[in-house]
């Protein structure tokens, strides 16, 4: 069964702010820029900015399971923001909250950033310099929606295969570490 993407989930764009995001250090709400998620994208990396609930406003709050999709440049990719901690998204990410028990969190991010997709969405690109995608255009996306259970497999194996990328990253930044430090003592 193939639903369309606002039939499951509302979608709204991040928080637009009118000057650089400075850190306050009495703030108590996370400002997510694309600084701040890791190298594959898949997730928040570091502190990010922080500033005060008067800064903010109250709709753009995420809530825990919210999907952010960069809608902006040539990395359309999403994660589930998966944080107690209150925050907000700048207006570069695409605010994707399920609203049907149809499908889940998880599922959506996969099914958002599997290649069918995201080949998909790169043909959907506008701009010149900085490309991005239509809100409209990315409202009409058709998700395919197995039953509940296959979500729930397909995501974890998804969520394992980020982690051992994640691994293997690490893996072969310490690898590297250890034969220069072989190497120079060699001298």
């Amino acid at each position: 069964m193939q639903i369309r993407l606002n039939k499951l989930a509302d979608i709204f764009t991040g928080q637009t702010f009118r000057t650089k995001v400075e850190n306050n250090p009495d703030g108590e709400v996370w400002v997510i820029q694309m600084k701040d998620l890791n190298k594959n994208y898949t997730g928040i990396s570091g502190q990010p900015n922080t500033i005060t609930y008067d800064d903010v406003s109250r709709n753009q709050l995420l809530r825990k399971g919210d999907i952010l999709l960069l809608a902006k440049g040539n990395n359309n990719v999403a994660f589930k923001y998966d944080s107690d901690q209150p925050a907000v998204a700048v207006s570069l990410f695409f605010v994707i909250r399920v609203k049907s028990s149809k499908v889940i969190p998880d599922y959506l991010t996969w099914f958002i950033n599997n290649l069918n997709t995201q080949n998909y969405l790169a043909t959907m690109r506008e701009g010149s310099s900085v490309s991005s995608i239509k809100k409209s255009i990315f409202e009409e996306l058709c998700i395919e929606i197995p039953e509940i259970r296959k979500q729930e497999l397909i995501a974890d194996v998804y969520r394992l295969s980020i982690r051992e990328e994640e691994l293997m990253r690490k893996l072969i930044e310490e690898k590297k570490q250890f034969i220069q430090n072989a190497l120079a003592k060699q001298l």
